[in-house]
């Protein structure tokens, strides 16, 4: 008995320094979050760790003030020292509301038959949180304050970060180390014990039941150790694995480096080989044909079954070229950025060539400049509008495309030989366009910031449908690479 009593003297000399250890833990554990934050981790933890982080720096803080203000009682008034209280209550509420707001913001995206999640963080969360903080600091007083606040919204708070944090792992189920999964589990029962030592012990318990038995003089007295230390030691535990669950953004980041270096190498390869085959095949195969020409124009009269059949060979040499630059804007991205919207239509024309039996024809000229995905998508849908009215009114033999890429925009020119405009609308006016078809190429025209304009050809044959589309300010304007003509 009498060791007992020397234990608790000397806790009771040395509560000063078990305060300062108390607030110590939990800033230090707010500390660490915050240089741990990682703002591009693709893990949804990492981007709420600033509400963790706020609650150990607050709450670190604010136990603090169990040894600052009992010092300044020598100097200041008591309505100074009632202040100065008065404020730590206040400290004490928000730190748990930032750790409510933590869990809730973790909890509320897994709930599955919450319908506006949105609501419940937003809105639910910090009034919940405000209304416990303020009936206990204004209404209540002493130690009911404190009771109101650990079990309102200390306990839950707590235990729905625990809660929150197992669900959580199932993030992390992709990452090749069981640690951070483990490191994980471990946190979560630390919060839940935190919720048990900081959220259900209160000073004084005047309730019925099992929670009688939960105030600090019945644990001081059972155990011999201060609920203080009690919540230094979880908080201590929740800081170290914490800290060790925060290795998953190491993780992570070594992955991306890794999956870097694999697309650079990757990249140069393709790089490598497209180059090689715009150096050396294509320009193999076309001199193979420029030998073809040459022999062609040699043959005696009479041989026009051998000149056919030679002439057949170009064209499937020219074809061979064709498909081999299609290899190559695949192989190489940044070419087939800026030649996306060319190739798109290329090839547009020629399945509409061959379908129709339709003579197509696309010249480009200018500096390519890289276009919005949406201007491509644009441009593409508008030009498989006018092969659409080409098949089904113009009855035109031959279709030209021309795209020119100017200074400040692209000029759009897409003529054929048919009929013409009066034929297919009755009607020769560019200011009243019939046709679903042709209001739908005007409005994506000018959603572009373009005007449609659609005129007769020449002698009224034919139509020409045009029109100039802007350049985005983030444009990006490269040159063409070598063109290779065709062999005939």
């Amino acid at each position: 008995m009498q060791t007992m009593n020397s234990i608790h003297q000397v806790i009771d000399v040395n509560m000063t320094l078990v305060y300062f250890i108390y607030g110590l833990v939990y800033f230090v554990f707010g500390l660490a979050i915050v240089l741990q934050q990682r703002a591009l981790s693709n893990f949804r933890l990492a981007r709420h760790l600033w509400l963790l982080a706020a609650f150990g720096i607050i709450h670190g803080t604010m136990e603090w003030g169990s040894v600052f203000i009992p010092l300044q009682s020598a100097y200041l008034s008591d309505s100074w020292i009632e202040f100065l209280l008065f404020l730590q209550k206040i400290a004490m509420a928000v730190s748990f509301a930032f750790l409510f707001q933590f869990a809730m913001t973790m909890l509320a995206p897994r709930i599955l038959w919450i319908e506006d999640k949105k609501l419940i963080i937003r809105v639910f969360a910090p009034l919940w949180s405000f209304i416990v903080s303020f009936i206990g600091i204004v209404f209540l007083e002493g130690s009911a304050s404190e009771h109101w606040i650990r079990y309102l919204l200390a306990f839950p708070a707590a235990a729905l970060t625990a809660v929150a944090l197992l669900l959580e792992r199932r993030s992390i189920i992709g990452l090749p180390s069981s640690a951070a999964r483990l490191n994980l589990t471990m946190t979560a029962i630390a919060f839940m014990a935190y919720a048990v030592v900081a959220g259900l012990v209160v000073p004084v318990n005047d309730l019925p039941g099992p929670l009688a038995w939960l105030h600090y003089e019945n644990i001081f007295t059972t155990t011999s150790i201060p609920i203080q230390i009690y919540r230094a030691a979880v908080g201590l535990a929740m800081a170290f694995f914490i800290i060790r669950t925060l290795s998953i953004f190491d993780i992570e980041l070594r992955n991306r480096v890794e999956l870097t270096e694999r697309s650079q190498a990757l990249l140069e390869d393709r790089h490598r080989i497209a180059r090689d085959l715009h150096d050396g095949v294509v320009q193999s195969i076309y001199a193979a044909g420029m030998q073809l020409e040459v022999a062609t124009e040699s043959m005696p009269p009479g041989t026009g079954e051998a000149t056919s059949i030679v002439d057949r060979v170009k064209g499937q040499l020219n074809e061979v070229i064709n498909d081999i630059r299609r290899y190559i804007f695949e192989l190489d991205p940044a070419q087939a950025e800026k030649s996306a919207l060319i190739v798109a239509l290329k090839r547009l024309l020629d399945e509409f060539s061959s379908i129709c039996t339709t003579e197509t024809n696309l010249e480009i000229s200018g500096e390519v400049v890289k276009l919005s995905q949406q201007h491509k998508q644009n441009i593409i849908l508008i030009t498989k509008e006018c092969l659409a009215n080409v098949a089904k009114h113009s009855l035109a033999s031959r279709v030209d495309l021309r795209l020119d890429y100017l200074a400040d925009g692209l000029q759009y020119v897409f003529t054929d030989n048919g009929v013409g405009i009066n034929a297919e609308n009755g009607s020769g006016s560019n200011d009243r366009i019939q046709g679903r078809g042709l209001n739908n190429m005007v409005a994506r025209a000018g959603s572009m910031g373009s005007r449609l304009s659609v005129t007769s050809g020449v002698d009224g044959r034919g139509t020409v449908i045009s029109m100039w589309v802007p350049y985005e300010e983030e444009a990006i304007t490269e040159a063409v690479s070598g063109h290779v003509e065709p062999l005939a």
